[in-house]
C-alpha cells in the first residue's frame, strides 16, 4: 500500500487509501505502447510495487507488439508475460525494472516469460527479479545489450530459467552465488559478463558455487572464468571458445575449480584465438571430437594467424568416453597447442596436425609436456612431419599405439627434470628414432598389456638415462631397433621376465666383448645365439650397430 498525501486550500491533512494489490493487463495490444501510458493498462493507471502485471493479450494488428519501458524505474510485484504461437511479445527494458516478488517458493517467480517473448535490456538500464525468472517454452529470447544488467535471486537458491537463448554483451548477476541456470538453448557470451562480481577488462565471467546447464555455448571476445560449481552441457551440442560473430578478440575459458562436463563436441579457436586454461576438471566425454585448431566447420571463414591452446596446470583434462572413441585434434586448419604443465589428462584418441602434409606451419599441432602427465589410451598419431612436434622435458607421457615420424627424433627429458615416456599396449613406432637423456625413463609393457615399439631411427640414452623393459613372453612383447643405440656407460638398463623366463625374440641391449675393446664391466650376458649385432666404442659411448644376420643377445 502506498500512503497518498492530499493538501487543501484549508488545511494540510494526511488521508491514506488503502489499496489491495491488483492484478493489471496490459490493453494495447497493436504496434508499440508505452509502459507508462495509463489508456495502456486495464486499471487505466500505471502498475504499483504491490501489482500482479499480466501481458499475455494477442496483436490485434500484425505479428505482435512491443512495451517499452523506458521512463522512470519501475518497481512491480510480479510479471507474465506471452504471446500465442505464430506471434511475437516483445519488451524493450530502458529503464530499471524491480520484479519485488521475493517468494522463496520453488514454483513462483517475480519475472515469468511463458512462451514467445523477446526481452531487450539496454544500455544503462536493469531487469532485476526478487526470487527467479522462471520461463516456459523454448521461444523466449534474452538479449542483454552492452552497459544493460540481467539481475535474478536475491533469495536463496533461486532460478533462471532461460528456455530460449540468452546473449549477454553486458552483465548477468545472480544475487546468490549458489543460484542455478538452467539453459535449453543457445547462450552467447559476446563480451558481457555472468556472475560477474566486478566488471574487468577483458570481461570476464565469474561461476561461484553455480551449477550451469547449456546445450550450446559460444564463447567470444571475453574472458570466462570457473572458480568452482558445475556445467554441463547436453550431448547433442557444443562448446565454441572463440567463434566471434563479428570482431577478432581472443577468447578465454579459465577453469579455476569445479568440473566442466562437455557432452558435445568442442572448439578451441574457430575464428580467433581461443584458450582453454585449466586448473579444475573437464571431462569431454562425447562421442563427437575436440578440436584445438579450427576445423573450419562454422559460419565464419578461415583467418590465418589464429590459434587454439590448452594449459592444463593441475587437475584433470580428460577427453574419453566409455568405448575409447573420443578424439582430441591438435593442428588440423590452424595451429593447436597442449601443454601440460602439472595435473592429469587422458586421451584416448589423439591426433597432432590432422592436415599438416597439406596446409604446413598453418596446421602444426604440438605437445609440450612440462610436468604434468599425459596418458594416450587408444592411439597417438604424428606423422605429418616437422608440422606433428611433440616436446618432453619433464613429466610423464604414457601412450598406446604411438606412431610417431616427425622428422626428428623424439626427445624424451631436457636433462635436468625427471621425464618419463611409457610404452603401453599396442605397438609403438617411432619412425626418426627415440632419444632418452639423462634423468629420463624409457618403460615398456607391463602386465596384461602386449607391447611392441619399433625404433626405425636411432634410439639414444644419456648418461643417468634408464630403459626399463617388463616382458612376458607369451604376451609377444618386443622391442626393435633398425638403427643405432647409443649407450653411455652410465646408463641403467633392466630387463624384467614377468613369467620367469627371458624371451629369446627380445632385443634390449646387445654388447660383446671383443678382445677387450669394450669394458663390460657391470653387464651380465643373460644369453647368447647367433652373432647379430657389432659393438664400438664412440667417444664415452657403447654403440651398437645392427648387422644384417646374427645373433641375439639379452641383457640383464
Amino acid at each position: 500500500m502506498k500512503p497518498v498525501v492530499v493538501m487543501t486550500g484549508v488545511a494540510v491533512g494526511w488521508i491514506v487509501f488503502s489499496a489491495a494489490a491488483e492484478t493489471n493487463y496490459w490493453i494495447a495490444t497493436s504496434g508499440t505502447g508505452n509502459w507508462n501510458e495509463p489508456a495502456n493498462w486495464s486499471l487505466d493507471r500505471v502498475p504499483g510495487a504491490e501489482d500482479t502485471v499480466i501481458i499475455t493479450n494477442a496483436a490485434t494488428t500484425g505479428n505482435g507488439y512491443t512495451v517499452e519501458i523506458d521512463q522512470a524505474p519501475v518497481n512491480v510485484f510480479r510479471v507474465t508475460c506471452s504471446a500465442p504461437g505464430g506471434q511475437m511479445l516483445t519488451l524493450n527494458v530502458r529503464t530499471n525494472l524491480t520484479v519485488n516478488n521475493n517468494s522463496s517458493s520453488d514454483a513462483d517467480w517475480s519475472f515469468g516469460p511463458k512462451g514467445n517473448v523477446a526481452i531487450n535490456i539496454h544500455s544503462n538500464a536493469e531487469l532485476d527479479a526478487y526470487c527467479q525468472i522462471l520461463g516456459a517454452g523454448e521461444s523466449n529470447n534474452y538479449t542483454v545489450l552492452p552497459g544493460g544488467t540481467l539481475r535474478y535471486g536475491r533469495t536463496p537458491s533461486k532460478r533462471f530459467r532461460v528456455y530460449g537463448s540468452l546473449t549477454v554483451q553486458g552483465s548477468v548477476i545472480a544475487g546468490n552465488r549458489a543460484g542455478e541456470l538452467i539453459y535449453a538453448n543457445p547462450l552467447i557470451l559476446d563480451g558481457g559478463y555472468l556472475f560477474a562480481k566486478a566488471l574487468s577488462s577483458p570481461p570476464e565471467l565469474v561461476t561461484n558455487n553455480a551449477s550451469l546447464s547449456y546445450s550450446l555455448m559460444r564463447i567470444a571476445g571475453m574472458t570466462v572464468t570457473m572458480r568452482d560449481g558445475t556445467v554441463t552441457n547436453r550431448a547433442d551440442d557444443a562448446l565454441h571458445i572463440g567463434n566471434a560473430a563479428s570482431g577478432n578478440a581472443s577468447a578465454f575459458l579459465n577453469l579455476s575449480g569445479g568440473l566442466w562436463r562437455q557432452e558435445g563436441p568442442a572448439y578451441i579457436c574457430e575464428r580467433p584465438n581461443g584458450y582453454l586454461d585449466l586448473s579444475g576438471t573437464a571431462q569431454f566425454v562425447s562421442t563427437n571430437n575436440v578440436w584445438v585448431g579450427s576445423n573450419n566447420t562454422g559460419t565464419q571463414p578461415f583467418l590465418p594467424g589464429y590459434s587454439g591452446f590448452v594449459t592444463v596446470h593441475s587437475g584433470n583434462f580428460c577427453v574419453t568416453n566409455s568405448d575409447g572413441s573420443a578424439r582430441l585434434y591438435l593442428g588440423n586448419i590452424t595451429p593447436g597447442y597442449l601443454t601440460c604443465a602439472g595435473g592429469t589428462s587422458s586421451v584416448d584418441r589423439l591426433v597432432l596436425s590432422n592436415r599438416g602434409n597439406v596446409l604446413g606451419a598453418d596446421a602444426v599441432g604440438r605437445i609440450t609436456m612440462a610436468g604434468g602427465r599425459l596418458d594416450i589410451l587408444q592411439s597417438l598419431s604424428a606423422t605429418n612431419g616437422s608440422y606433428s612436434v611433440l616436446a618432453c622435458s619433464t613429466g610423464t607421457l604414457n601412450v598406446a599405439n604411438a606412431d610417431v615420424a616427425n622428422d626428428s627424433a623424439l626427445v624424451i627429458g631436457d636433462g635436468k627434470g625427471e621425464a618419463t615416456l611409457g610404452l603401453l599396449s599396442g605397438t609403438h613406432r617411432f619412425a626418426d628414432g627415440l632419444v632418452i637423456t639423462n634423468n629420463a625413463t624409457l618403460s615398456a609393457g607391463g602386465v596384461g598389456n602386449r607391447a611392441s615399439a619399433e625404433v626405425t631411427g636411432n634410439l639414444a640414452l644419456a648418461e643417468g638415462a634408464t630403459l626399463h623393459c617388463d616382458f612376458q613372453d607369451n604376451a609377444g612383447d618386443s622391442l626393435s631397433l633398425a638403427g643405432k643405440l647409443t649407450l653411455p656407460t652410465q646408463a641403467a638398463v633392466t630387463l624384467t621376465s614377468l613369467d620367469g623366463t627371458l624371451p629369446q625374440h627380445v632385443v634390449l641391449v646387445a654388447a660383446e666383448a671383443l678382445d677387450g675393446a669394450v669394458d663390460l664391466s657391470g653387464w651380465t650376458v643373460a644369453s647368447i645365439g647367433e652373432i647379430g649385432y657389432r659393438v664400438a666404442v664412440e667417444g664415452a659411448s657403447l654403440v651398437l650397430l645392427k648387422k644384417p644376420k646374427g645373433m641375439v643377445i639379452s641383457v640383464l
